[in-house]
């Protein structure tokens, strides 16, 4: 979801009388359907990881007479890509499947749990404008990087994208970053209006942030080794 169909959803959702809880109801919204998207592109890459990886005579007869309509244009749709090539995608994966699942984990352990039912301060209705915006850029963001790991693939054109990958995630990063409180928790739930009902220890947010730390850790530790590779390699591959 782009950012302008983003801001056209929350603007609806506010109504004339910019009804607070209708904005967090918006932005859950927009959330939700990124992550669809952002899941389909996780299976998208999966598939084709897969793919990659049958031997050339598991290609059944019907597979092989079925015409996807690539052949007219002069491309073949059943290039297999190289063993490097197969590689890169596999380190693909991991970044994407350990984004997509930070993506989602995010309306489940923050957005989720604000209370549309309360009044939200200017301050936190533009964190989470901020937030939707910054999910749809690194929506966007993983579609164009997904994009590049078709056969044959450009060494340049991934890097490039890698690159805007990794900073559509820090991005995302500083925007969810204060809704999952570090110390002082009964100060953070005031603050952001959080119901009593739903308020937990601070042990809890303090194993949460831990678990982010080490996820967003783990996706940029796969994305210096994808990085690392990538610049080494000369392109396109044969």
């Amino acid at each position: 979801m782009r950012t302008g169909a983003v801001h056209d959803i929350i603007e609806k959702a506010r109504g004339r009388d910019g009804f607070p809880g209708n904005n967090l109801v918006a932005v859950r919204k927009v959330w939700k359907r990124n992550q669809e998207s952002l899941n389909d592109g996780l299976d998208e890459v999966r598939e084709t990881m897969e793919n990659a990886e049958k031997p050339e005579d598991g290609v059944g007869k019907e597979e092989e007479e079925f015409d996807d309509g690539w052949t007219e244009l002069g491309i073949s749709s059943n290039v297999k890509p190289s063993v490097t090539e197969v590689g890169r995608i596999k380190k693909m994966y991991t970044i994407v499947r350990l984004s997509t699942l930070l993506h989602q984990r995010i309306f489940k352990d923050a957005l989720s749990t604000l209370s549309p039912s309360l009044p939200l301060n200017k301050d936190t209705h533009t964190m989470l404008d901020s937030l939707a915006d910054g999910s749809s850029d690194f929506l966007t963001c993983s579609d164009n990087f997904i994009s590049t790991m078709y056969p044959p693939q450009v060494a340049e054109h991934m890097d490039i994208e890698l690159e805007e990958y990794r900073q559509q995630l820090s991005n995302l990063q500083s925007k969810f970053d204060p809704l999952i409180p570090e110390t002082s928790i009964e100060e953070q739930l005031q603050k952001l209006r959080l119901s009593s009902s739903i308020s937990k220890p601070t042990d809890h947010y303090t194993k949460l942030r831990k678990w982010y730390i080490a996820c967003i850790n783990q996706i940029n530790k796969n994305i210096y080794e994808l990085e690392h590779e990538l610049k080494g390699s000369e392109s396109p591959l044969a």
